[in-house]
């Protein structure tokens, strides 16, 4: 059984995005979030909206992703959908991971406080079982 993908675009009155995903709502999420990727052209000048366009197989996936960006007007890709991700990812995975283990080496320092800062911050709300377990030890008759 293959997974169901969705191409959607992200557009306004007169420019629009467009990109595939399988989970359609995270992605939506995920755009507002990212500062790196053209959709950011769109929705950095407010007034935008998302649409489904068609859910297609992961087998044709980026060749319908492309036939959207080649045919509809106004696209602000700046990469080619049928661009090989996974064989580019592949043949530069030795030289990525040389180069994050030396820039953790060189900078253990600002890594070790950037791990710190996030750990800090996902255990204040992430319910961690620290404070949850601490919640289920309350008398209820303190609030009455």
């Amino acid at each position: 059984m293959d997974c169901k993908v969705i191409i959607y675009k992200i557009f306004n009155e007169n420019q629009q995005y467009i990109g595939s995903t399988k989970n359609y709502n995270s992605r939506k999420s995920d755009h507002k979030c990212r500062k790196d990727c053209s959709s950011n052209i769109i929705i950095e000048k407010g007034n935008w909206d998302m649409k489904i366009l068609e859910e297609c197989t992961q087998e044709n996936r980026y060749q319908r992703e492309q036939y959207y960006i080649d045919n509809l007007e106004n696209v602000v890709n700046t990469r080619n959908a049928l661009w090989d991700r996974k064989k580019n990812h592949e043949k530069n995975k030795e030289k990525h991971n040389k180069q994050s283990r030396d820039y953790k080496i060189n900078n253990m320092d600002s890594v070790k406080l950037y791990n710190k800062s996030r750990l800090d911050w996902k255990n204040s709300w992430c319910g961690d079982y620290r404070y949850t377990g601490n919640l289920l030890r309350i008398d209820v008759n303190l609030f009455c």
